[in-house]
């Protein structure tokens, strides 16, 4: 009768170790890329209505997280280019800090004429805007993607 017989070699071994480590490492990356914050700021433009009237017209800045964990949203504003930041320190209907978990949103809210006026006699130019942005707890910042400059017209 014939003996069944196995054998293992080194190279087999290493060969082994290898692949599962390789795909350990990938499954891990996955994961990451998975569960790591994702969140979309939208600007556009409001009218707040107190029964049959309207209020000015308000910037509207939204956050939406779309990712698997929850962040805390510390700061609103917008970029003017060259380091230079102008702030919504009071903006209306958003406490900061603010947690965003996992599908909400939130939105800041800013007189739109009254921001632009702000920046102006600030020695800035409403044209000057890149982008409006969210910043969380760690120091990331999460920015308006599209062209806002139409949205910015008075």
């Amino acid at each position: 009768m014939n003996e069944l017989r196995i054998e293992i070699s080194g190279n087999m071994i290493a060969w082994y170790g290898a692949v599962t480590a390789t795909v350990g490492i990938i499954l891990s990356f996955l994961n990451y890329l998975r569960d790591r914050s994702r969140v979309k700021v939208k600007l556009s433009t409001a009218f707040l209505a107190f029964g049959s009237n309207l209020s000015e017209e308000f910037l509207c800045i939204e956050a939406v997280n779309f990712g698997r964990r929850a962040i805390t949203l510390v700061g609103v504003g917008a970029f003017l280019g060259k380091k230079i930041n102008a702030v919504i320190t009071k903006p209306t209907g958003l406490v900061l800090p603010c947690e965003l978990g996992e599908g909400k949103s939130v939105s800041a809210f800013t007189d739109k004429r009254e921001f632009l006026n702000n920046i102006h006699e600030n020695g800035g130019n409403k044209d000057a805007i890149k982008y409006f942005w969210f910043k969380d707890a760690t120091g990331r910042i999460y920015k308006t993607r599209k062209n806002i400059s139409k949205l910015l017209k008075i």
